[in-house]
């Protein structure tokens, strides 16, 4: 006599995790007002003088829009950093299968490479 056997189906809780899970991460998508989501990643160490270009300087968006027109690809990210003690844009494009890392003067707007 064949016996029939129960499958194991996820438990509750973990159905409550997934959905909960889910429910966290979805305003992410809607964060940047319609903006791609790599566009809020900023290094932690560049936070204050990103304060101070915001006013004197290009946004990150102008300066993805700048890199956008002169280079094929698609931005794959895009984040402030310091270099050297100057504020620059790392904005990393694919195309073709290959990566490319543009550094954008975050002062003057001019593409350093």
């Amino acid at each position: 006599m064949l016996r029939k056997t129960h499958r194991s189906r996820p438990s509750l809780l973990w159905r409550a995790a997934g959905v909960g899970l889910l429910l966290l991460l979805s305003p992410l998508s809607f964060a940047a007002a319609g903006q791609p989501i790599w566009l809020l990643t900023r290094a932690p160490d560049a936070q204050e003088h990103l304060l101070q270009v915001a006013q004197d300087g290009i946004s990150l968006q102008q300066a993805v829009e700048q890199v956008r027109k002169r280079y094929q690809g698609q931005v794959i990210k895009a984040t402030a950093a310091d270099l050297q003690g100057r504020p620059v844009y790392r904005i990393r494009l694919v195309h073709e299968g290959r990566v490319r890392e543009v550094l954008v003067d975050a002062q003057s707007g001019q593409i350093l490479n």
